[in-house]
C-alpha cells in the first residue's frame, strides 16, 4: 500500500499580512513541485495550500504516514497551531521546510520531527525512504533534527539541485480547479473583492547575482539551472486545462539571465499559444535594453514584467548591490515603454540613506515615467543569521524592533532605520501606495488588504522609536542595546479597516476603462 505523504502550506489570515493571496488564488510553487516529486515516486500525496483556498481536510491529516509543512516566516505560527493539531490526531512524522526553516532551524525543531533546510526536492524522498525504511539519517545532507538526548543536529548543506526537470501538476493542490460563478460570489462575501486563479510556473531557478537584501542565495543558491522549455510548455498546457485561465506567473527569479534560453522558451510559448497568454515575471533592469527579448516577451500575448528597480537612491542602490544607477534606470523605462511593455516596479524603502523625502520622490519618479504598477517593500532581514550561520545581515541584532514574525514578510517595518522613525517610514509606505493609485489611472487601483493591517501596527512603532531618535529623526543606536524585543505583538485590526480597503478599490475602480476590461477577462474564465 502506497504511503500517504501530506503537504500542508498555512496562510496567515487572521488578519491580512501580505497582498497576493488576497488578490488571486495561488498555490507557492516549491510545495507544488515537491508533490510532484513524490508523486513520481510512488507516494499517495495531497496537498493544502490555504494560498490557493485550499480547505484541510484533518480526516486525510489523522490517516496519513507523514505531514510536510512549508513555512514563509509569516505564516509560521499559524503553521506551528496546526502542527499541534496534526500531533492531536495522529502519529505521523511531522517534517518542516520552507524559508523559515532555512532561517531559523533550532526554533522550528522545537515543533517537528525532521527539518529541511534549502530545497527539498532531492532531500525529502531521501528522509522519507529512511523514516519509511529504518535506515540512518545521519549522511543525509541538508536536514536537521534532535537526537534523543535533545541535542539539535545540523547535517552539512546539500549542493542547488541539479536537475529541475520535474513537473508541477495543479490537479494535486486540493479544492485548486476552475472557478465557478457560485464560487466567485462567495468569495467576494468572504474576501469582499474578486479573486482569480493564476497558474504558478518555473522554468530557471536560482540567481547569481549578490543583491544584499535577496534570499534566494541562502534558499535556492546562486547556480543558475535551466529546465527543457519544451516541459515548461507541457506545464502551462496542463494547468491552463486543469484551471480553465490564462494568466500565468513565472515564479522564477530573473527569467532573462540566460537570454538565448530566454529566447527560446517566449518562441516556444508564441508557437503554442499565439498571443493567447498572460504573464508576469521577473527582470533586471537591464531587459528594457534588448529590444529582441521585448518584442518576443509581447508576442506572447499580454505581459506584465516586475522590474527590480529597487530604489532611485544611488546611495541605497549601492548599499543593496544591485549594480545599476538612476540614469540607468531612467533609460530601461523609456524602452519599456517604446515596446508596450508594462512594468511592475519592485521598490524597497528602508536604506540607510533613505529619508521620508526619498519616498516621496519616488513615487513622483514613477508618475512620471508612467509607470504602469509598482510593488513597494519595507527592507527586512532576520536576526541572529550572523551569529548562527555566518550569514551576513543587513543590520546588528540590536537594530530589530521585535521578533514576532508574522511581520516578517516586507510589508511591515521590523527594524529602526538611521535617517527616519519606524512609524514614519510606514506612514510614507502606506501613502505611497494611495498616491500612485490615486494619480495612475491607466492601471487597476489595487486592493492591498494588509494596509488596513498596517493602519493598526503604526501606533505600535510610535510607541517603540519614543526616546530613540534626535530632534532631526537620526536614530540613537546606542539606546537600543538592551531594550526588549517580544516575540508577539499584540494587535486587533477592526473589520471596519479591512472594509474600508474594498471600498477603495471598488469607488477608484468603478470610472475604469482598464478595470472593467480586466473584470471581463475573469469573468470569460467563470
Amino acid at each position: 500500500m502506497k504511503k500517504k505523504i501530506t503537504l500542508i502550506t498555512p496562510l496567515e489570515n487572521k488578519y491580512p499580512m501580505e497582498i497576493t493571496s488576497g488578490k488571486v488564488f495561488m498555490p507557492r510553487y516549491g510545495p507544488l513541485a515537491l508533490a510532484g516529486v513524490l508523486q513520481k515516486g510512488g507516494y499517495d500525496v495531497v496537498l493544502f495550500d490555504e494560498n490557493a483556498g485550499s480547505g484541510i481536510d484533518w480526516n486525510r491529516v489523522r490517516d496519513s504516514d507523514a505531514v510536510c509543512f512549508s513555512l514563509m516566516s509569516f505564516c509560521a505560527k499559524k503553521g506551528y497551531s496546526y502542527i499541534q493539531k496534526a500531533r492531536s490526531l495522529s502519529d505521523a512524522a511531522i517534517i518542516i521546510g520552507g524559508l523559515h526553516a532555512s532561517m531559523m532551524p533550532e526554533e522550528c525543531l522545537d515543533h517537528c520531527d525532521w527539518l529541511i533546510r534549502r530545497e527539498g526536492d532531492e532531500t525529502l524522498p531521501l528522509l522519507l525512504a529512511s523514516i519509511f525504511g529504518g535506515g540512518d539519517t545521519k549522511n543525509i545532507a541538508g536536514i536537521s533534527y534532535k537526537k534523543p538526548d535533545g541535542t539539535v543536529t545540523h547535517n552539512p548543506d546539500r549542493p542547488p539541485v541539479a536537475d529541475i526537470r520535474h513537473s508541477a501538476d495543479p490537479r494535486v493542490v486540493a479544492g485548486y480547479r476552475p472557478l465557478t460563478f457560485r464560487k466567485v460570489m462567495s468569495d467576494i462575501i468572504s474576501n469582499h473583492v474578486p479573486r482569480f486563479n493564476v497558474l504558478p510556473v518555473q522554468a530557471t531557478r536560482g540567481c547569481p547575482y549578490g543583491c544584499s537584501f535577496c534570499f534566494v542565495k541562502h534558499e535556492l543558491g546562486t547556480e543558475y539551472r535551466k529546465r527543457d522549455p519544451d516541459e515548461v510548455v507541457r506545464d502551462i498546457e496542463i494547468g491552463m486545462e486543469r484551471l480553465k485561465t490564462n494568466y500565468i506567473f513565472f515564479v522564477d527569479n530573473d527569467l532573462t539571465i540566460d537570454r538565448e534560453y530566454t529566447k527560446s522558451l517566449f518562441e516556444k510559448l508564441i508557437g503554442r499559444f499565439p498571443g493567447g497568454l498572460n504573464i508576469y515575471f521577473f527582470a533586471r533592469v537591464s531587459l528594457g535594453h534588448d529590444s529582441e527579448l521585448l518584442e518576443l516577451a509581447r508576442g506572447t500575448g499580454k505581459v506584465c514584467v516586475a522590474v527590480g528597480v529597487e530604489s532611485i537612491n544611488d546611495m541605497t542602490l549601492k548599499q543593496l548591490n544591485k549594480g545599476q544607477t538612476r540614469e540607468e534606470i531612467v533609460e530601461s523605462l523609456a524602452a519599456f515603454r517604446r515596446h508596450k511593455i508594462d512594468i511592475q516596479a519592485l521598490t524597497i524603502f528602508g536604506g540607510e540613506n533613505d529619508t521620508v523625502e526619498t519616498i516621496r520622490d519616488t513615487v513622483r519618479f514613477y508618475l512620471e515615467n508612467r509607470v504602469y504598477n509598482i510593488g513597494i517593500c519595507c527592507l527586512y532581514d532576520f536576526p541572529f543569521k550572523k551569529r548562527h550561520f555566518g550569514y551576513e545581515q543587513m543590520w546588528p541584532d540590536h537594530r530589530f524592533i521585535h521578533h514576532d514574525w508574522r511581520f516578517y514578510n516586507g510589508n511591515f517595518v521590523v527594524f529602526y532605520p538611521r535617517l527616519m522613525k519606524p512609524g514614519a517610514l510606514q506612514k510614507e509606505i502606506l501613502l505611497s501606495f494611495r498616491r500612485f493609485y490615486m494619480k495612475q489611472k491607466k492601471t487597476v487601483f489595487q486592493f492591498h488588504p494588509s494596509l488596513a493591517t498596517v493602519k493598526h501596527y503604526i501606533p505600535y512603532l510610535e510607541s517603540a522609536e519614543k526616546g530613540l531618535y534626535a530632534p532631526d529623526e537620526t536614530l540613537i543606536e546606542d539606546r537600543l542595546h538592551g531594550l526588549q524585543r517580544p516575540d508577539h505583538i499584540p494587535l486587533r485590526v477592526s473589520k471596519t479597516s479591512i472594509l474600508n480597503e474594498a471600498l477603495l478599490f471598488y469607488m477608484h475602480n468603478f470610472y475604469r476603462p482598464i478595470s472593467w476590461n480586466f473584470l471581463r477577462s475573469i469573468a470569460g474564465s467563470v
